[in-house]
């Protein structure tokens, strides 16, 4: 059954026996830039969606963890690489696909990147070196712009974007 709770707006899910509200809010993930000698951190995705694009570290945050805590648990699970020193960098929402980016950006205590069941390669990239027209998400694009940017006038912002209209396979 579907209807609007009392002290609500939005129709949702109850289920008919008990009348506990089946909540459904968007998924959380993490990405993080992670720099080592001037050189930023990707990993080919050796899952899908997007098998064998490019990608920043990045993946869904877990219960019982803060956003952090997920953005360096992502990286160390995607590249065995430690990192130090985060900092929120963007936030991007995707409501038309229900989620919301978190990107970090930090500085890796090794440059000793390696494969993981996750990602079949690993590899840090100067900017002229990066494979752009192979990275997974579109949002991953824009990150990285930002933070050439950023880093190119030695002034790091908060930023935040709202997309629309894009395709769950390529945000």
């Amino acid at each position: 059954m579907r209807y609007v709770p009392d002290g609500d707006i939005i129709e949702r899910s109850i289920c008919n026996e008990c009348q506990l509200i089946h909540y459904q809010n968007p998924k959380i993930l993490v990405g993080s830039i992670i720099d080592c000698n001037d050189k930023i951190l990707l990993c080919k995705r050796a899952t899908e969606p997007r098998f064998g694009f490019w990608t920043l570290p990045s993946g869904y945050m877990e219960n019982d963890e803060t956003v952090l805590e997920a953005a360096i648990r992502e990286t160390e699970e995607e590249t065995k690489v430690s990192v130090k020193k985060m900092s929120l960098y963007a936030v991007f929402s995707c409501p038309n696909i229900n989620q919301v980016y978190f990107i970090f950006r930090g500085k890796a205590e090794n440059d000793c990147a390696s494969t993981t069941e996750e990602s079949s390669e690993t590899r840090y990239f100067q900017k002229q070196d990066i494979p752009w027209n192979s990275l997974s998400y579109s949002i991953m694009n824009k990150a990285l712009d930002w933070y050439f940017y950023d880093k190119e006038h030695d002034k790091y912002q908060f930023r935040m974007l709202d997309v629309y209209g894009c395709d769950p396979e390529t945000v």
